[in-house]
Parts: C-alpha cells; structure tokens; sequence
C-alpha cells in the first residue's frame, strides 16, 4: 500500500500531499497501486479553512450583501427598479455558485449519499 501525506482543514475537508512510502506492488516505474492510504506521521491539521470553503465565504457574503440592497431599495420604495431585478439576478446567480461550490468540496463528495 502507498502511503501519502495529508491536510487536515478546520472545515472538515483534507487535501493529499506527497506520496511518503512507496508500494511493493508496484508493476512498473512510476506506477502505484490503486490504495491511497494515510500515513499518520505526515498528517498536518490547518486551523484556516481550504480554498473552496473559502470562496463560498466570499460569495456568501456578496449574497448578504445584495440581499441587503434589496431590502433597502424595497423599504424606499421602488425607485429603481432595474437595480432591484439586476440584484436580484445576481442573488439566484450566487446561490447556484455557492451550490455548486458546495458539492465540489471534498467532505461532500466523499460522503455517503442518502438514499444509498
């Protein structure tokens, strides 16, 4: 079995690293087997959160904010009405980012579907 370094994120999700510990299955140079296993000694725990996690962030509070801009723009009335529907086009665009984003993360596609 190969044995690979890991990085443990605050929000649950690990990316792999290097390979540590080379196989004796290997059939040719260069090819490893199939398992990726963890080597405990090279496991490294992040307090920050991973790359998507943290875009999601970032989207997330784009969306406050003209979720924000609606609210406002609504309370005085409906002065402009093209701002409040781009607004609001951008507001469904960011859920189906952050959606999407969601899904990419990789506690999420690692774990068991519902259903299943």
């Amino acid at each position: 079995m190969c044995h690979y370094e890991r990085t443990d994120f605050q929000c649950g999700d690990f990316r792999w690293g290097n390979m540590k510990d080379r196989c004796d299955r290997q059939k040719r140079i260069g090819e490893t087997c199939p398992a990726t296993l963890l080597d405990h000694n090279n496991l490294t725990k992040v307090i920050g959160y991973c790359k998507v996690c943290q875009q999601i962030a970032v989207k997330r509070r784009k969306l406050q904010r003209e979720e924000n801009n609606i609210r406002r723009w609504h309370s005085e009335g409906n002065k402009l009405p093209l701002m409040m529907d781009k607004a609001v086009k951008t507001t469904e665009k960011l859920r189906e980012e952050i959606i999407k984003l969601h899904n990419k993360r990789t506690s999420v596609q690692l774990s068991p579907k519902a259903g299943y």
